[in-house]
């Protein structure tokens, strides 16, 4: 007792008592901040945790729309191919009418198929596609069904031209309008699909 008496006298009892505060505070200072570095943590994981869910929910997001798409151009070149295949340029009959009718007959079968299978896919994604895209998917359509129809009627009209005009409409001009439809819709895909990826 006597020798701690003289150790307070010796450093001055104020001195002692500021260094047992200061001891104090900083012991409470370091347990508040270890406690508020824990609480800033949880908040860090959770942020984290929010930011990795969006990220998923936008990398699938993106996935899916790339598939429609996919599958949309799937079907719209089949649509077309067949169109062409109706009646090849410089093969518009082989001399026998019952088998020029039976194969156009046929290759119509088939492109009828594929139309409604574009059609169907337009209707099953309507709701993914920008609005100028479905309006030039509508107008492909349109365009390989007027191709099909003249080729229809020029059958009909036992596989005679009614003029060069209706040739030159069904060999150049309609083929045309198809490929400046289907390139638009192309930029306008993969521009939309650029943007999609970047904002991810």
């Amino acid at each position: 007792m006597e020798l701690t008496e003289n150790i307070f006298k010796l450093i001055g009892g104020a001195n002692l008592i500021a260094i047992i505060v200061k001891c104090v505070y900083d012991f409470f200072n370091v347990r508040a901040l270890k406690k508020r570095e824990a609480v800033y943590q949880k908040d860090i994981e959770k942020l984290k945790a929010v930011l990795s869910t969006k990220t998923t929910v936008s990398n699938m997001q993106y996935q899916k729309e790339f598939d429609i798409y996919l599958e949309l151009f799937a079907k719209m070149s089949e649509m077309i191919r067949l169109t062409s295949e109706l009646v090849q340029e410089g093969k518009e009959s082989t001399g026998n009418r019952e088998e020029d009718n039976k194969g156009f007959a046929q290759r119509y079968e088939f492109f009828a198929k594929a139309r409604n299978e574009m059609i169907d896919t337009k209707r099953k994604y309507s709701p993914f596609y920008q609005k100028n895209v479905s309006i030039k998917i509508s107008e492909v359509i349109n365009l390989c069904d007027k191709r099909a129809d003249c080729f229809k009627q020029w059958v009909e009209n036992n596989y005679v031209f009614s003029s060069g005009k209706t040739y030159e409409k069904l060999h150049r001009l309609l083929p045309k309008k198809i490929t400046i439809k289907e390139q638009e819709i192309e930029k306008a895909v993969r521009e939309y699909l650029d943007n999609l990826r970047i904002s991810n």
